[in-house]
């Protein structure tokens, strides 16, 4: 006998299409993580009636259901079908060559209107002369349909093509997967422990300047089925496309608080940040049914974290302020990866456009720095279908 070990196992996952069930000879994405605890969840149900022997007579189980979380490095694209998990909605792609026609308007290829509508912030990267990576702009107004001339506010002298960066919004469409873990037998039948159904309820982000930023993603399912000991009929399994090269750290990129024009004005202040969303997802029961027959998200999207920065004379007074007076506020961040690319790296960035605080302290705790600890909440911007309280952009390395 061989005692199973962590170090032989992995984890892989592919989106279902269908919620609940596992795609024909599927093609897993293996992921490198750090933990996971996935597991089945199911009451016991146990009768309490008294009796002379004192005797408990009858034990029999609920309704099933899978959770667990899976934490690892924030590393590019790795958990891009999480993150849409997290926030129910789709990526839209990058947009390539996009043409500056002047310093307010953006001519695309093709008929893009409905993915940029008016009250869209859209962040440039890659190219045009003036811009710089991360640049945000929001449209004021579309002249043209197809293809798409969106009018933004000014890019001042930018000339030439950009990319528009690949994004994706928090919105109200459920996406799944399916969660398979694999621990290697050596001379035993290898296991196979699969997850079905599984949204992301719960998601985390963790910065600081001196560590590997860190991600987390606490997962709903339907069920898990029985142990396997061999691969489903055709599976495969490879690493996620356009996987970047390193973990992300805290230390390459910038935040900025009170805007989202890092560039502009950075915050080099600011020692940590912590993002969380939750999706409050439960579970819809029926009788006659053993597992779930869907999951209901709560009725909001729950955006919460905290920002940490110094405090002294000139810094960090204008932000505790905005907790005394509750005056709305603004966040962004972008993390790289710095060896992706020769001209341009793997990026992040995280777009949160209107914030309040939820509190703010700054205590003397030692004779050391004193550190303005700032949690705070998200909430909507925009009117109509523009409404959103999050948005995550991306765009891939390049070398020339």
């Amino acid at each position: 006998m061989t005692v199973l070990k962590g170090a032989a196992g992995k984890l892989s996952y592919i989106p279902e299409t269908a919620w609940g069930t596992t795609p024909d000879t599927p093609v897993f994405k293996t992921l490198e993580f750090e933990s996971e605890s996935m597991t089945l969840n199911r009451n016991s149900l146990m009768d309490q009636s008294i009796n002379t022997t004192r005797n408990r007579r009858f034990h029999d189980y609920g309704v099933k259901g899978a959770v667990g979380d899976i934490s690892g490095n924030l590393i590019y694209a790795q958990w891009d079908e999480f993150i849409s998990s997290a926030l129910f909605n789709d990526w839209n792609a990058i947009q390539a060559a996009v043409t500056i026609t002047n310093a307010t308007t953006l001519t695309f290829g093709s008929d893009v209107s409905a993915t940029y509508p008016v009250g869209t912030i859209v962040a440039l990267s890659d190219g045009a002369s003036g811009i710089v990576d991360g640049d945000l702009h929001t449209v004021s107004a579309i002249t043209a349909v197809n293809p798409s001339v969106a009018t933004v506010d000014t890019m001042g002298a930018a000339s030439g093509t950009v990319d528009v960066a690949a994004f994706v919004k928090n919105g109200v469409t459920e996406q799944s997967v399916t969660v398979e873990r694999m621990i290697e037998g050596y001379s035993d039948p290898d296991l196979y422990f699969r997850y079905t159904g599984c949204v992301v309820n719960n998601m985390s982000l963790t910065v600081s300047p001196d560590d590997l930023i860190k991600a987390s993603f606490g997962l709903v399912g339907k069920t898990e089925d029985t142990i396997a000991n061999t691969i489903i009929s055709g599976a495969t399994y490879a690493d996620v496309s356009d996987l970047g090269s390193s973990p992300m750290v805290g230390l390459n990129g910038w935040m900025t608080e009170g805007g989202i024009d890092g560039y502009a004005s950075p915050n080099n202040y600011i020692t940590g940040f912590t993002l969380n969303i939750d999706n409050g997802i439960t579970q819809a029961n029926s009788v006659g049914n053993e597992a779930a027959i869907d999951l209901i998200p709560g009725i909001h999207c729950v955006v919460t974290g905290t920002i940490s920065l110094y405090i002294d004379g000139t810094q960090g007074e204008a932000e505790y302020n905005k907790f005394v007076n509750g005056t709305e506020s603004q966040i962004a961040l972008m993390v790289t990866d710095p060896n992706s690319g020769a001209n341009e790296d793997d990026t992040y960035m995280v777009v949160l456009p209107a914030v309040k605080y939820t509190g703010a302290s700054a205590p003397i705790a030692s004779s050391g720095a004193i550190v303005n600890n700032m949690p705070f909440e998200a909430i909507s911007t925009g009117t109509g279908s523009v409404q959103w309280t999050i948005m995550i952009a991306r765009w891939p390395a390049t070398d020339a």
